[in-house]
Order: structure tokens, then C-alpha cells, then sequence
């Protein structure tokens, strides 16, 4: 059996070495989707649909469910499980990087909010009298945030469209925009984080942990990143301390057969390492899909752009390529018929 995170996605071939027959596929939800459930059957070597099911009826107990929030090392829990992160792959990866990014991110908690703060109200049609969701909250809020910083989408797209967007809008991994000036208490920003091309980059995306206690499935475009190791803590951690160890050689790395993915579990006070070669030139999306369906966590899903090269080094933009603008509509509330 094999345990996913939410969010989680695979590509499956399935090898018909077994006896032929029919065999159950059975999805079943844990915790708050315990009740949900999917059943499929795979027929193969001209097995007839009447025919007996084969189906292992080993279930996941109750408290199983502490070790499978983690995302793996599920061999703790049986032989039969198998968590995404521990699958193996096909092929070797270069021992030495070019690069090691290491990115924080957490649940931080804010004791008030201001609609003057945050930009949400475009999630409400335009109205600026209607409140956003943060600022009604009397008890404060919850926002997840990678670095320190929400993500606030350009208005444009900036591949074909760069000149929309001002410098001043933009944070860069060590560097907040001049708009976060205004705002010190909540940065919200259009987050870029800036690569060379043709190389071997190596990614540690951290959970910090200490305004949480789950993990976090993350989705990447434009490229599958090889697992290169994982890890969770009995307590929060900090970048500083993930910095330390990994210099000290103890943040263990498999080069011989890590596993690709283009989705995968940040361990709950933990961390993963990922391998990417920057073959792909752009500005690719790295979101955490699974923030917007945690309980007690407000505003936006943690994002950030992979900015893979130069503007000089993109192709150009066809003449006739089609642009956009912001899909801001007019605020409505002086219009008449």
C-alpha cells in the first residue's frame, strides 16, 4: 500500500507480473476524509470481469496516522506501506551542485490586520468597502508564508510582459520591495527567486514549525526535481540550524537513486532537499497546494517564482503574441445605468 499527501499526484505503470485476475484499487481518505473512498478494479490477461477479486484487506489503524502525517519513513508503520518520499528511482545524479538555496517557510501569526495591509480585495469583486477576510478577524490571523512574505501575483505575465510590473513590487530571496517599506508588519509581494541557467541547483525547502503542525505538499512547473533527502524533527527548526548541519555534513543526500517529482511533502518541522538541473528557461510557479485546504490558515497559498536565467537569454516575444492587463474590474459602487 502506498500512503500520498494531499495534493499529491503520480504517473503509475503497473507491472502485470502477478497471476492473472482481477485486482482491487481501493482509495481511502485518512483523518477528516476518513468516510471517502474510490474503488477500481485492473483486469489483465484476458481475466473475466466476474471473476474473484484479489485484494490485500490490510487497513491503516488509527494510530498510524502520527507517523503517515509525516510523509514518510512509512516502513515504520508496516511492510506494505510505502510513502511517496521513500519510492526510489531509476537513475544516478551528480554528487556536487553549483548551488544550495535554502528556503524557510512557516505558519506566522499576526495580532491584527488592516484592509490597508493587504491587496485581498480583488477576491471581492472590486467593492473597497467590503472587508477581506484577514482583516475581520478580531482574534487575529494565521497566514503561511514562505520567507516572511505572501505571494501577490503580477499583473501581467512576466515572460511576455515584463515592463507591467514595477521593480518595486518585486522581492528577491534576500531583498523585500520597496512596497514592503509601507507595510513592514505583513510583506506581500511578487516573490522571485533567481537561478543561473545550466546548472545543478540544490533546493531545501525548510518547515520551520513553529506556527504549525502539519507538512505541506508543493507543486512545481516546468521541471521534476529529484528527492534527494528528507527529514522531520521532534521540534520547530530554524534555516540556521538546516544551514549548520548541512555544513557539517549530517543533512544525508541519495545521488545513487533518488526519486522524481514534480510534486512532493515538506515533512512537518522538517525539511527536503531537491535536485534540479536549470535546462528550462523562465519564470516557473512553486506553490504549496495544500495551504489552502489546512484548517486555521488564512490568505494565500505559499508561492514563489523560479526565475531560470536571464531576460537576454529568453526567447523573444512573437509581434503579434497576445498581452493582458490587470482583471481588476472599476470599483462599481458610484456607477449608474
Amino acid at each position: 500500500m502506498r500512503l500520498e499527501r494531499e495534493s499529491e499526484r503520480f504517473d503509475v505503470i503497473v507491472e502485470t507480473n502477478q497471476p492473472p485476475g482481477k485486482y482491487h484499487v481501493d482509495i481511502e481518505g485518512l483523518l477528516d476524509c476518513q468516510n471517502l473512498r474510490q474503488e477500481a478494479f485492473i483486469l489483465y490477461d484476458n481475466a473475466k470481469p466476474e471473476s474473484a477479486v484479489i485484494k490485500d484487506d490490510k487497513l491503516l489503524k488509527i494510530n498510524d496516522y502520527a507517523i503517515a502525517n509525516k510523509g514518510h519513513d512509512c516502513q515504520e508503520i508496516s511492510k506494505n506501506f510505502i510513502c511517496a518520499l521513500d519510492l526510489k528511482g531509476l537513475k544516478e545524479v551528480e554528487v556536487n551542485s553549483n548551488e544550495v538555496i535554502y528556503i524557510p517557510f512557516d505558519v506566522n501569526a499576526f495580532s491584527y490586520f488592516t484592509d490597508e495591509m493587504s491587496d485581498y480585495k480583488y477576491n471581492f469583486y472590486g467593492c473597497p468597502f467590503y472587508p477581506s477576510d484577514l482583516s475581520t478577524k478580531k482574534e487575529g490571523a494565521k497566514v503561511a508564508q514562505i520567507n516572511r512574505m505572501s505571494f501577490k501575483y503580477p499583473v501581467s505575465p512576466l515572460l511576455s510582459q515584463p515592463e507591467n510590473t514595477p521593480e518595486e513590487a518585486i522581492c528577491y530571496f534576500e531583498k523585500r520591495s520597496k512596497e514592503c517599506a509601507d507595510t513592514p508588519l505583513f510583506c506581500e509581494c511578487v516573490h522571485v527567486i533567481e537561478v543561473p541557467p545550466k546548472k545543478n541547483i540544490d533546493i531545501v525547502l525548510i518547515d520551520e514549525g513553529f506556527g504549525g503542525n502539519v507538512s505541506h505538499t508543493f507543486h512545481i512547473h516546468g521541471y521534476n526535481a529529484s528527492v534527494l533527502g528528507k527529514d522531520s524533527f521532534e521540534r520547530a527548526i530554524t534555516k540556521e540550524e538546516i544551514i549548520l548541519l548541512d555544513r557539517n555534513k549530517q543533512l544525508h543526500r541519495n545521488f545513487l537513486n533518488p526519486p522524481q517529482k514534480d510534486s512532493f511533502v515538506v515533512p512537518n518541522k522538517g525539511y527536503i532537499i531537491l535536485r534540479l538541473f536549470t535546462d528550462n528557461l523562465g519564470y516557473w510557479l512553486w506553490e504549496a497546494r495544500s495551504t489552502a485546504i489546512s484548517p486555521g490558515i488564512s490568505g494565500p497559498v505559499m508561492q514563489f517564482l523560479l526565475k531560470v536565467g536571464s531576460r537576454e537569454s529568453f526567447l523573444p516575444v512573437p509581434l503579434d503574441f497576445p498581452t493582458c492587463g490587470s482583471n481588476k474590474r472599476p470599483d462599481m459602487i458610484f456607477e449608474t445605468n
